[in-house]
């Protein structure tokens, strides 16, 4: 549920033009670090044809 609230959030963020996209990863990585979260799985948007979702470590790079 967070995941995916950080993940529309970012959206936003990127689709005003309040986020460069350039930003993307860092401004997830500052949200993560806030909720101190250990992990991040991006939400079903995003997955990928096989539908398994990237799992990383404590942040995405």
């Amino acid at each position: 549920m967070l995941n995916e609230s950080i993940s529309k959030l970012i959206q936003y963020g990127i689709e005003t033009g309040l986020l460069p996209e350039c930003e993307k990863i860092y401004a997830t990585n500052l949200l993560l670090d806030l909720f101190c979260e250990e992990s991040y799985v991006e939400p079903e948007q995003t997955k990928g044809a096989c539908g398994s979702g990237k799992r990383t470590g404590r942040f995405i790079r």
